[in-house]
């Protein structure tokens, strides 16, 4: 006969168990999306000229090269 300290143990052991169902329910985007649960504000569409993609270009390339020159100024230190 069991004791009822390992009874309650082995019970609390099932319960920690993570089993397909419990791991389905965690996972889903949709259970997780508790900040807008019906999908009503969607990202707007980016309606910029043509000449704005530029400037991101050019900005990311500055920041790139940026980085490289403080990479290289602290190897001459």
């Amino acid at each position: 006969m069991k004791i009822k300290n390992e009874i309650e143990r082995e019970r609390e052991i099932e319960e920690m168990r993570m089993d397909k169902w419990r791991t389905d329910t965690i996972y889903f985007p949709r259970d997780l999306n508790t900040h807008d649960p019906d999908s009503k504000y969607a990202w707007a569409d980016e309606n910029l000229p043509w000449w704005a993609w530029g400037f991101r270009l050019l900005g990311g390339v500055i920041f790139l090269a940026s980085i490289g020159l403080l990479i290289f100024t602290g190897l001459l230190l």
